[in-house]
């Protein structure tokens, strides 16, 4: 019995703990570039009030993390970035990101949050299906927080996307920096588990 035990473990061990990351350059560690992603920020007035960058100032895992702000925004802004991956209608996928805010940049309820998504796409480029999204970060933590969400591919998606998203408010709130840092972002065919 004990040997049927090892057997199966071993089996099994793969799928679970070294499910194949979907994403290309999952921690920003290729060149210090955003390789594989894709970037979007919004300007005000032709400056840029929101954006994104890869930052040697913090990282789960060395030497490099993702980190999308928002600043002197007059109305509500957002950053983010996405990357698309390859699918199988009707296959169930699994998505996390660390996720980290620190008090010089705050995040806040109803002033300033960010969140992972997945979206799904048919062959000709079309959205379909529904979003969906992580619980919102919305306060600073000491510790990187992993957000994960898991979502089966609709009828027709032949592409997936994970998207990591900045929101910050407007007017007086807009003044103060806001500002997450990403790592280790991950997609699979098979539940993720993190050391």
């Amino acid at each position: 019995m004990k040997r049927i035990f090892y057997i199966i473990s071993v089996i099994l061990l793969p799928t679970f703990c070294f499910a194949e990351n979907l994403l290309t350059n999952p921690g920003f560690d290729v060149e210090e570039t955003f390789r594989g992603w894709n970037v979007w920020g919004e300007e005000e007035e032709g400056q840029s009030v929101s954006g994104a960058e890869v930052t040697k100032f913090i990282s789960r895992t060395p030497p490099y993390s993702a980190k999308l702000w928002a600043w002197k925004n007059i109305g509500d802004a957002g950053s983010g970035i996405w990357q698309d991956f390859n699918v199988q209608p009707g296959k169930t996928y699994y998505a996390a990101a660390f996720l980290k805010s620190l008090p010089r940049e705050p995040l806040k309820e109803n002033i300033a949050h960010t969140w992972i998504s997945l979206e799904w796409y048919d062959k000709d480029g079309n959205i379909i299906g529904h979003q969906i999204d992580s619980k919102n970060l919305t306060e600073c933590y000491k510790m990187w927080a992993i957000f994960k969400l898991s979502a089966q591919a609709p009828p027709n998606a032949v592409k997936g996307r994970i998207l990591c998203r900045l929101w910050a408010a407007g007017g007086k709130s807009g003044k103060k920096a806001r500002a997450v840092y990403i790592d280790n972002v991950q997609v699979s065919g098979y539940p993720i588990l993190f050391r």
